[in-house]
This record gives structure tokens, C-alpha cells and sequence, in this order.
């Protein structure tokens, strides 16, 4: 809000005359008696507006009931997240559809790595948040999934587009180094949102398998959305790239990570291919 301040200037005209004499070096100064009245600059702000109902302030300007408000819950400045949050009157926002509240953001305990059962829980690099609990990556039923769709489809031949058509491979088997850096690129996805091979630190792909310690050359496919491990290897076949990095009978090793955004509720997926 800008305010603006008028200014009233008051000019104090000399009466008009001669000069009175000077003797000497006496010289006659002739005071002005501003007085001894305070003077009070008073502004007022009109009378101050009340909402009629329980339960309403006043906010932009509007009266708002702050106990069912989503953009206002509990105060005016208290926004609820648009589809994890409802107003839950003088508590403030809650969670939906059975989340849990860390840090003021709404989370699916069951899935959610970094507070896996409960606030704070975080699972470590190589294990996977299954039901609420902590497992080893490589007993997550997504990731086994993941496992047996690929090895399926690399079982026999693939049309890969561009690359053209594609003769059965061996199998590969779980790696926990590349299942790491997997699924720390799947989580930096799902937080911030992004679908990309450069991590949300600049990183590539080769870079986060060596820092999971992983000494050999890879490969990455990533995707967003999916709901089941079946339908991402589906989508990964179906795109020439990921068909034919999917198909490299050199690679002998891979990773799988996958994560919810806490924001969309999308799930992001990487699977990373290994040659030791």
C-alpha cells in the first residue's frame, strides 16, 4: 500500500518598512514568537469494519470464514495444498486420503522414503519404503517387477524403431549400487517435478552411479506417471531410445528406482543399465 503525505507550506511574509537604525555594532533582530501551542497531525482511518458471522475475519478485503477456508484455513495467510489438504477448522490444514503432516507438507507414509511409517523415518540409499517400513531395494515388489517385465521383454526381439529391430538378449540381474543411484534420481524427479537424465545437482547418469559406487559404463531410462512396473517397461519398449538401451544384450546389470511426488502424485521411475 503506497500512502501519500500532503505537505502544507506556510510562507511568513516581513511587513513592509524601513530598516531601523544601527548604532555602533548593535544590530536589532526582530523574533518571531511561534508559541507555545503543540500542533497534533491526526488521520483517521474510518471505523473499523467487523464480519457478522463466527468463525470470519477479514481478509483482502473480504470476509472469510477461516474454519472451512482451503485458501484461509485457521488465518488469512494459511493456504491448505490444493488436493492433499482440507481445512480442518481451528486445527488448520489435514491431510487427505490417509497422508501424514511433516513439515507442513502432506506425505504418503506407505511410499514415502524420507518419512517411511512415520515423520523423520528415512530409509537409507539402498532400501525402498514398502507399507510403511523399510526394505532392502532389491525385495520391493516394484522393483522385482521391474525385473521380470524387462527380462521378459528382452527375451525375445524387439522393434526399436530407428534403431531397428532388436534379437533376444540375456537377462540382467538387480545390482544394489545401480538400485541406489536409481532411486536417489527417482526421488530428486519426484520432489522437484522434472523428467530428466541431468539431476536436479547437474548430474548425469554416470556420475550418480559413481558416486553409489559403480565403476561401469551405463545406461538410464526414466518416465513419469505409470502406475505399475509392467506398464513402464510396456512404454519403455514402445520408445525407440529406451527400446534400444532396454535391449543392449552389454549391459548385465540394472538398477530400479521409483518415487510419488509429493506434489502430483505422479510416480517417476529410472532404471539403470550396468556393464561392470
Amino acid at each position: 500500500m503506497i500512502y501519500r503525505f500532503s505537505i502544507l507550506a506556510v510562507f511568513v511574509l516581513a511587513a513592509c518598512g524601513k530598516p531601523a537604525a544601527v548604532d555602533g555594532d548593535d544590530v536589532g533582530i526582530a523574533a518571531a514568537d511561534a508559541g507555545s501551542d503543540a500542533v497534533d497531525a491526526h488521520v483517521d482511518s474510518g471505523p473499523r469494519f467487523v464480519c457478522p458471522n463466527e468463525g470470519e475475519e477479514v481478509c483482502g478485503g473480504k470476509c472469510i470464514n477461516v474454519l472451512i477456508s482451503i485458501e484461509h484455513c485457521g488465518g488469512c495467510d494459511n493456504a491448505c495444498q490444493p488436493g492433499k489438504m482440507t481445512c480442518g477448522g481451528a486445527e488448520g490444514c489435514i491431510c487427505l486420503g490417509g497422508r501424514i503432516m511433516c513439515g507442513g507438507r502432506c506425505y504418503d507414509a506407505s511410499t514415502a522414503r524420507s518419512h517411511c511409517g512415520m515423520c523423520d523415518n528415512e530409509c537409507r540409499s539402498d532400501e525402498a519404503c514398502v507399507s510403511g517400513a523399510c526394505i532392502d531395494i532389491s525385495d520391493d515388489p516394484m522393483v522385482l517387477g521391474v525385473l521380470a517385465a524387462t527380462n521378459d521383454a528382452r527375451a525375445q526381439s524387439q522393434d526399436c524403431g530407428v534403431h531397428g529391430v532388436k534379437p533376444a538378449v540375456g537377462g540382467v540381474q538387480l545390482n544394489s549400487q545401480l538400485n541406489a543411484a536409481a532411486q536417489g534420481h527417482a526421488e530428486d524427479m519426484a520432489e522437484n517435478v522434472f523428467l530428466e537424465h541431468e539431476g536436479s545437482d547437474e548430474s548425469s547418469p554416470g556420475q550418480r552411479a559413481a558416486r553409489a559406487g559403480y565403476a561401469g559404463s551405463v545406461g538410464e531410462n526414466i518416465a513419469r506417471g505409470y502406475e505399475s512396473a509392467e506398464g513402464v517397461v510396456a512404454g519403455w519398449v514402445d520408445s525407440d531410445g529406451h527400446c534400444n538401451n532396454l535391449m543392449n544384450g552389454g549391459f548385465t546389470e540394472m538398477g530400479v528406482g521409483y518415487a510419488v511426488s509429493p506434489t502430483t502424485d505422479e510416480r517417476f521411475w529410472a532404471q539403470l543399465f550396468g556393464r561392470p
